[in-house]
């Protein structure tokens, strides 16, 4: 279970959020500039809160009032960027160990080997991201992020890089290869509903930096408000 309850300033913006997410797939929706990034980056610990309290699985990761900020190394999270942020000078193989680092050489040669297999990516090891597909390097991030074992899996527009004609295969592949491979705490950011829809079990609706709605998809999504905001960002955009 992750609980997030947090507020982090800005000159001309506020983030003012409080929310808690169990195992499968939680969507932060909204528009952009309502916060949706800014809230992953504040529980993997690359930002940080003026105020407030995140807690994953019973474990405080950051509290203002106990001054406890725990390093993002160790906080158990996995965070996948929107444009992936794979190493071009690295192959799928070294992309893959990268966050294996000081583990046992066996230990890394047999994850990276288990994981190629999972996301289908044998004979593609000594490939550098330059040369594969939109898809294909979609898996390997996945894959970067999963084979350090996390307890909380953060990840911010994943199909936005994505051609339109392979968008939706290419939804219900990663759909199916998490519901297989993590069990954990999925918070899924994006703006568009229909993503949101495929993709998740529960919603959060972000608007001006707060929490419009929460809840399960089919209860937020068929909201009259929901739907005017997911539908018409520029009415929401902060």
């Amino acid at each position: 279970m992750l609980r997030v309850n947090i507020k982090k300033t800005f000159p001309e913006f506020e983030l003012d959020i409080a929310f808690e997410a169990g195992p499968g797939v939680t969507g932060i929706l909204g528009p952009s500039g309502s916060g949706k990034s800014l809230t992953l980056e504040c529980i993997a610990g690359i930002d940080k809160p003026d105020e407030g309290k995140i807690e994953l699985n019973g474990r405080i990761l950051f509290d203002k009032e106990k001054h406890m900020d725990i390093k993002t190394r160790h906080r158990h999270t996995g965070y996948m960027f929107q444009h992936y942020a794979l190493f071009p000078h690295l192959t799928v193989k070294q992309n893959l160990a990268f966050g294996l680092k000081g583990r046992p050489k066996k230990e890394i040669e047999e994850k990276t080997a288990a994981f190629l297999k999972k996301i289908k990516m044998e004979g593609f090891e000594n490939r550098y991201p330059a040369e594969l597909s939109g898809g294909q390097k979609q898996r390997v991030a996945l894959a970067r992020t999963l084979i350090t074992e996390p307890s909380c899996l953060l990840l911010d527009e994943p199909f936005s890089a994505l051609d339109p004609d392979t968008k939706e295969l290419v939804m219900e592949e990663f759909l199916s290869f998490l519901h297989d491979h993590f069990h954990g705490v999925v918070l899924l950011v994006t703006h568009n509903m229909e993503e949101a829809d495929l993709l998740c079990d529960n919603v959060i609706l972000y608007r001006n930096g707060k929490v419009l709605q929460q809840g399960p998809k089919k209860e937020v999504l068929k909201h009259a408000v929901a739907r005017q905001d997911a539908r018409n960002p520029a009415a929401i955009r902060t």
